[in-house]
């Protein structure tokens, strides 16, 4: 039995369309369900995604953000922090 627990990420994307849906869907691909958005220090080709997950087992969030790694939108994923 796994424990489950709330995530918080910050990532650096490209300001574009689209970008925001590709991130929910990986996501939601991967069983983390998201509690929060905020988006942040947005700049003509860039922006920061600030993301709070509910609870969820640790090797899903790590599948998604493998996935979101290999993503031409995706900068960076600069920070994931365990919410107890």
């Amino acid at each position: 039995d796994e424990v489950k627990n709330k995530f918080f990420l910050r990532m650096q994307v490209k300001n574009e369309p689209g970008v925001l849906a590709k991130v929910a869907s990986v996501f939601g691909g991967h069983k983390v369900s998201i509690r929060r958005v905020v988006q942040k220090h947005v700049q003509e080709e860039a922006a920061e995604l600030v993301i709070s997950t509910e609870k969820v087992k640790e090797y899903h969030i790590k599948d998604a953000l493998r996935e979101l790694q290999k993503m031409d939108s995706i900068s960076e994923i600069s920070s994931m922090i365990r919410e107890y």
